[in-house]
């Protein structure tokens, strides 16, 4: 990585819904670049929700695994209080 090339992150608030009716709320820090997969992998330290019964959605958008944030318009928000909110639905 070059000098000039920060790793970007940004404020993401997860709204899970497990069993479909509970929610749960957690926030993270998250690279921009980091893959959908390697995410549903850490959220599932969190909530114990394998990373295949995961639906992740952003504006009714559903996040595919082989992508990052950036991809879906999720930039650097640091410089902002408001999180991206993320929904996380079970399968």
């Amino acid at each position: 990585m070059m000098s000039g090339d920060a790793v970007r992150y940004c404020r993401i608030e997860f709204h899970c819904q497990i069993n479909q009716r509970t929610i749960s709320l957690h926030q993270a820090d998250c690279g921009t670049l980091t893959r959908i997969m390697n995410l549903k992998k850490d959220l599932e330290n969190v909530f114990g929700l394998p990373p295949d019964q995961q639906e992740w959605y952003i504006r009714e958008i559903q996040l595919h695994n082989e992508q990052n944030l950036q991809y879906y318009g999720i930039k650097d928000n640091s410089g902002n209080r408001n999180p991206f909110k993320i929904f996380v639905k079970n399968r």
